[in-house]
């Protein structure tokens, strides 16, 4: 395979799973003393989210809290996908500053966990 057919062919692969270049990427963190308390607040997130963003965003589930020793915390993070061409709903964009307090957000991030 040559390198320009691994580079249509990656590009396919990405466009079919409605992945960059062909979405947005943003991750949505919660972070926690308590694995419990992770997991509720990521759970409250996901389920708001559900409830606002329009069928041509998707939500991942969440991934279950994990321990960070260097920080002495849980976290658990969602993915949210959505086109490109879109920007981000107001009503999605409203929910995520009202909970700015609880949730980190990173855009187009380089790496998921």
């Amino acid at each position: 395979l040559g390198s320009e057919d691994f580079f249509k062919q990656t590009l396919r692969e990405r466009q079919e799973l409605f992945y960059p270049p062909f979405s947005r990427l943003v991750s949505l963190a919660c972070q926690g003393k308590t694995e419990k308390e992770v997991t509720k607040k990521i759970t409250a997130l996901s389920s708001k989210l559900q409830e606002l963003i329009p069928k041509s965003y998707r939500l991942h589930q969440p991934t279950p809290a994990r321990f960070l020793k260097k920080q002495v915390l849980f976290e658990s993070t969602l993915l949210l996908r959505f086109p490109r061409q879109e920007p981000l709903t107001e009503a999605v964009r409203k929910l995520l500053k009202e909970n700015s307090k609880d949730i980190i957000v990173d855009v187009d991030p380089l790496s998921i966990n």
